[in-house]
C-alpha cells in the first residue's frame, strides 16, 4: 500500500512540475507593458513630446541590455 501511494505522489509531483515549465517559458516571452498618458497635442504638448522621446530612449536602452527581469519592455502611450 505504501509503495502505491509513493508512486502516485511521485507521479503527481512530476506531472505538476512538467506542466508548469512550458507556462513559465511562455510567460518569459511576453513583454512587460508599461502604460501611461502624456500630452502629445495641445498647448502643453512640447514638454510631453520631449518627455516621450526620453522615455522611449530609456526603453530602448533597457531592451538593449536584456529587458526587465529578462523580458522585453513595451511602452503603451495615450495622448491626454
Amino acid at each position: 500500500m505504501k509503495r502505491r501511494r509513493r508512486y502516485l505522489l511521485k507521479t503527481v509531483a512530476a506531472l505538476t512540475l512538467a506542466s508548469s515549465i512550458p507556462g513559465r517559458a511562455a510567460r518569459a516571452q511576453q513583454p512587460i507593458r508599461a502604460g501611461f498618458s502624456i500630452a502629445q497635442t495641445g498647448p502643453i504638448s512640447a514638454g510631453g513630446q520631449a518627455a516621450l522621446v526620453a522615455l522611449r530612449m530609456w526603453a530602448d536602452d533597457v531592451n538593449a541590455r536584456g529587458g526587465l527581469v529578462g523580458r522585453r519592455l513595451e511602452l503603451v502611450v495615450y495622448d491626454d
